[in-house]
């Protein structure tokens, strides 16, 4: 019952707000950048792309994909402040913030690196 107590919840919230965090934003990026999960009626094109290289058929900056690039920077000022900018969690959450960001840029459109995702 400790656990639940009122003070455990205080002094360890924002140890899980940056935990969920982290959590959520390498799931959603693993979910973006993993190729198809279904048959596509393509003929197999789109089978070697990502579902963030196939999202608006490639086309950089539409509105869908700024979405989704900013989601991620809004959740990690979130992180940032509820941890009250503590230097762990903030080195954390900025490697974080860099793996999830670094992928969706235009110039890595179709590049893998150290061949993951190639086949």
């Amino acid at each position: 019952m400790s656990l639940l107590s009122a003070c455990y919840v205080r002094s360890s919230r924002h140890y899980l707000f940056n935990t969920l965090s982290i959590e959520h934003v390498h799931a959603r990026h693993g979910c973006r950048h993993m190729g198809t999960p279904f048959e596509t009626p393509d003929q197999g094109k789109a089978r070697l792309l990502t579902h963030w290289e196939q999202l608006d058929y490639g086309v950089q900056f539409t509105s869908s994909r700024k979405f989704f690039t900013i989601s991620p920077i809004i959740l990690y000022f979130l992180a940032s402040f509820y941890t009250k900018y503590d230097p762990t969690h903030f080195i954390l959450n900025t490697a974080s913030l860099l793996s999830v960001l670094t992928p969706k840029m235009p110039q890595l459109h179709r590049v893998r690196i150290f061949g993951i995702n190639k086949y």
